[in-house]
């Protein structure tokens, strides 16, 4: 009688993992990985603790098994709420509506949207800023260039995560550009704004670093539908706007 209780609740903490596989793959991955994007990512603070419990508990019973240890009413107890919330939680996730511009959090809105929404506002801003200043230059300062990507205290995210966490976009300025930055500096990740200036600071190009694999991999420039850069520029300033 007793082994088959050993049995019982191995199978049940077993089929327990069996069920949450898909969402602790996704952590994992998530975890190890500099840079990644999953649109079904797990609600970690759920999954993250019920993963390690469950797994827990299988190696106990399993030594328990072998080892012959007394069994307190508490783990038979565990065993069953363990199994139990792991399939309500799975349930749950395949029957939630794939949300439609409603995400939990802004960073889990997909990179492509958060990244290109970026672009445009440091595109925007510092179009405004060469309107403004007096000598009708493109700016180069790292700081100022961050501030246009702040929403508050924050960086913008960029809809990937790093080791799990949200990853804000990176800003990397390229001084004395003739052109875009059209491949990835050797250490930078997927979320990174590279702005190239030209020497006199009369043009830029924006160009955005995604992942060329996903959900995760090497970094690669972003690219259209049709395999082409995204580059967001503008023309040399007007000759009667320059000093």
């Amino acid at each position: 009688m007793r082994l088959l209780k050993f049995v019982i609740y191995i199978g049940m903490l077993a089929a327990a993992l069996v069920l949450g596989i898909p969402k602790w793959k996704i952590l994992v991955i998530s975890l190890i990985s500099p840079a990644s994007y999953f649109p079904d990512f797990p609600f970690w603070p759920l999954w993250l603790p019920l993963g390690l419990m469950v797994l827990g508990y299988l190696v106990y019973f399993l030594l328990g098994a072998g080892l012959r240890f007394q069994i307190s009413f508490k783990h038979h107890v565990m065993v069953v709420v363990l199994f139990g919330a792991v399939l309500i939680a799975r349930v749950a996730a395949l029957l939630a509506p794939v949300p439609e511009g409603n995400w939990r959090d802004e960073g889990d809105a997909p990179p492509q949207l958060l990244m290109a929404r970026a672009a445009a506002r440091l595109k925007s801003s510092v179009d405004q800023y060469a309107h403004d200043t007096d000598n009708r230059t493109y700016p180069a300062d790292p700081g100022i260039l961050s501030d246009f990507l702040r929403s508050g205290k924050r960086l913008a995210p960029s809809g990937f995560r790093s080791h799990a966490l949200q990853a804000p976009v990176r800003l990397v300025v390229v001084g004395e550009a003739d052109g875009p930055l059209l491949e990835v500096r050797p250490g930078d990740q997927a979320g990174t704004i590279y702005y190239a200036l030209s020497e006199d600071q009369s043009r830029y190009w924006i160009t955005l670093v995604g992942l060329a694999e996903l959900p995760a991999g090497r970094p690669g420039i972003m690219q259209t539908a049709d395999h082409q850069p995204i580059v967001l520029s503008t023309d040399r300033l007007p000759a009667e706007e320059e000093e």
